[in-house]
């Protein structure tokens, strides 16, 4: 996520009083969270692989 989207997000989330659209909000945020962090790693294994 990008501090723009991270901003936006942000926003949203802080805007939003429907339950069903903060729950789709978290979920989102994790799982961006999780696919950065996953090709961070991919990024450091390619660098390690001769």
């Amino acid at each position: 996520m990008t501090a723009e989207e991270e901003q936006k997000w942000l926003l949203a989330f802080l805007n939003t009083t429907d339950p069903d659209q903060l729950l789709k909000l978290i979920r989102d945020f994790h799982f961006n969270s999780w696919k950065k962090g996953y090709e961070e790693c991919e990024i450091d294994q390619a660098e390690t692989d001769y």
